[in-house]
């Protein structure tokens, strides 16, 4: 009996651990009107089992801006420009999930979901990163999203803290 109670212990630490880390921050609320010099970013992952169990970390131009958990989001303002967006996992080699270069507008807002599919087919033609996992049978997905969809995504969602 002791043995059985020990491997489901067991069992349920390792079902827990592959949950990922869950946004804590603040619930995400509307930014406010934004002037002509900057655009600001939200990069958010609805899901809580995503099947990533780690944080992603977001890169502008390869500096760190923060690490997106399940259920969190993440923004960022940014001077108008081009630039170059990844998404790494925060894990042994660090390697890059997802990566797409994009021009950015003054008084305007971008909003990106990531998701994890293994659902079959292809991902949407619409999304500007996906990278397939072979082992896992899926791909990564950031796909950009419309105001009003993502307002209502977010609404859910707490600040990836770090």
């Amino acid at each position: 009996m002791t043995l059985r109670i020990g491997i489901l212990s067991i069992l349920l630490l390792l079902a827990v651990g592959c949950a990922g880390p869950i946004a804590k921050g603040p619930k995400y609320t509307p930014h406010k009107t934004l002037s002509k010099s900057e655009a600001i970013i939200y990069v958010y992952r609805p899901e809580a089992n995503d099947g990533t169990t780690v944080c992603l970390k977001l890169l502008i131009h390869d500096q760190e801006e923060g690490c997106l958990n399940n259920l969190g989001f993440l923004k960022v303002r940014l001077k108008p420009g081009t630039y170059t967006i990844t998404l790494q996992a925060n894990a042994f080699m660090e390697p890059k999930i997802l990566e797409f270069t994009e021009a950015f507008e003054g008084g305007k807002a971008y909003y990106f979901e990531y998701y994890f599919s293994n659902q079959g087919g292809r991902p949407p033609t619409e999304a500007v990163a996906t990278k397939y996992i072979p082992i896992l049978s899926g791909y990564h997905i950031l796909l950009p999203k419309s105001e009003n969809s993502a307002q209502s995504d977010l609404s859910i969602l707490s600040e990836s803290i770090w």
